[in-house]
């Protein structure tokens, strides 16, 4: 931290601000810090403007240095749910759902 007490955050000289804009939207932003348990709070400014509140789910992921998150319409367990009732009507076991699995990974690598 410099002496004047101000922090100053670097960021990726490759990645401006203007190339992620979208239809040339204004861009909210903010430094958010990251609590022991990797927790964050998100700005409220951004959570009125993606109309993100409590129990809401956000789907998250990494892509070239960046975190994007992106708020889902859906709880995951609903999807599974969906899943599993599905997987019952065709008599499909947690054995044979799990034998695939393990397969489709090792085709994977």
């Amino acid at each position: 931290m410099p002496a004047d007490g101000t922090a100053r955050y670097e960021v990726d000289k490759f990645i401006s601000k203007n190339s992620l804009l979208l239809d040339g939207e204004e861009m909210a932003e903010a430094v958010v810090k990251v609590t022991s348990k990797g927790q964050l709070t998100l700005p409220v400014d951004i959570r009125d403007e993606l109309n993100i509140s409590e129990d809401d789910y956000l789907y998250v992921t990494e892509a070239g240095g960046l975190i994007l998150m992106k708020k889902i319409g859906v709880d995951p367990r609903e999807i599974l749910n969906a899943f599993q009732r599905s997987a019952r009507e065709i008599g499909l076991t947690r054995r044979e759902l799990d034998r695939v699995i393990q397969e489709i990974r090792r085709a994977k690598r």
